[in-house]
């Protein structure tokens, strides 16, 4: 019972949007304003990074008639624990959450992080969290399939870890593990090829967890994955591949003059993906077959051009193997350090002016990039 209450920033919508009707239909006093949605951010490794768990917990809230919330993912394929510590101030607590989703230990046994160290990066994360007054909950590891199995017992070392740690803070723990465990001793495949990333059966059981664990063991977790085309894509470019890696400089940006030997390139791509996941993220947006299109390449730039009616702020959102991003000559966005391939891994405020507002990317083999109002999609 100790974790009923999380779930409360997604019941208090239900409850204040009755009162809402109630006061509507003819009492006297007055409506309460529309309350926020839900803000839920997931941050973990690849297996969050590559959106499938998070979307399936969305669409199944939305299905059990709760109040759609918000989704941020904070996953950066790659990360070890001690690596998402150091990313809850800019990819968590930027997002103003109103629960958090962890999902630590899956790289840590390969960098041969102790349970010791484990434990201390993921208290260093609850402590942040809890001063910041933020509900979360913890979500164990994925099993391992057979080309891993040798990972598995730190694994099971870390899941206790994460017990220990959920009675120390009185969160709700998500036990995918145990999910996935009497999948595979029921002869059920849950894990890719690869040993390490979950397949769709996997991510269900991930989603099933989850939702347990907010409260909510009626809301049914989707059958199959179709995720809807992302907001504020921008659908048509000319592409031209580069034969180095020497980034492109505002002199280089000035002198673009894209001219029939560029590629025209046009999202969201229309040529179905033979992979499950890839498919997805070809229906959300993501350009993924710039080396088909544009030819071989160490890196690619691509040209768009927005008409804009009248000035506005806006916000433009990254993600995939996007590396620069330049608005009207001026660059705007350029990827540092890794941050995850997820659309909207960084979310950066621009302005656009009135009549033709000219967009130049470089970026590798693969890319997002959206203009949305705001931040909040």
């Amino acid at each position: 019972m100790k974790g009923q209450f999380f779930p409360s920033c997604l019941r208090w919508c239900s409850v204040a949007c009755a009162l809402c009707s109630i006061a509507a239909a003819g009492g006297d006093t007055p409506a309460p304003a529309k309350p926020e949605r839900a803000r839920l951010v997931f941050l973990g490794s690849s297996t969050t990074d590559g959106n499938t768990y998070p979307e399936l917990v969305s669409q199944a809230l939305t299905a059990a008639g709760q109040p759609a919330p918000l989704c941020f993912n904070a996953g950066a394929g790659g990360n070890t624990t001690a690596a998402m510590a150091k990313r809850v101030e800019h990819d968590v607590l930027a997002r103003k959450p109103t629960l958090v989703i962890l999902q630590a230990g899956a790289n840590d046994p390969g960098n041969k992080v102790t349970v010791e160290e484990f434990a201390k990066a993921v208290n260093g994360i609850a402590e942040r969290l809890q001063t910041a007054k933020v509900p979360f909950m913890f979500l164990t590891t994925n099993i391992r399939g057979p080309k891993r199995m040798q990972e598995e017992p730190l694994l099971i070392q870390y899941n206790a870890e994460l017990k220990r740690l959920a009675e120390r803070f009185s969160c709700p723990i998500a036990d995918a593990y145990k999910l996935e465990d009497a999948a595979r001793t029921a002869g059920k495949q849950v894990i890719e090829e690869d040993s390490l990333h979950p397949n769709f059966a996997g991510h269900q059981l991930l989603t099933r967890a989850v939702l347990d664990a907010m409260g909510f063991p009626q809301a049914v977790v989707p059958a199959t994955y179709e995720p809807a085309q992302l907001p504020g894509i921008i659908s048509t470019w000319l592409l031209s591949s580069l034969p180095d890696k020497s980034p492109l400089t505002a002199t280089a940006v000035q002198a673009l003059t894209p001219d029939a030997k560029w590629t025209h390139f046009n999202l969201p791509e229309t040529d179905p993906q033979s992979n499950w996941w890839l498919e997805g993220e070809r229906r959300r947006g993501v350009a993924l077959s710039l080396k088909a299109r544009a030819g071989a390449g160490v890196r690619y730039v691509g040209v768009a051009e927005l008409e804009e009616p009248v000035a506005r702020q806006a916000v433009l959102n990254t993600g995939a193997g996007l590396q620069a991003v330049w608005l009207n000559g001026e660059r705007v966005y350029e990827s540092k350090e890794w941050a995850g391939w997820h659309p909207g891994r960084d979310r950066i405020p621009v302005a656009l002016k009135a009549g033709r507002n000219t967009i130049v990317i470089e970026t590798g083999e693969n890319f997002f990039l959206s203009i949305t109002p705001d931040a909040d999609w």
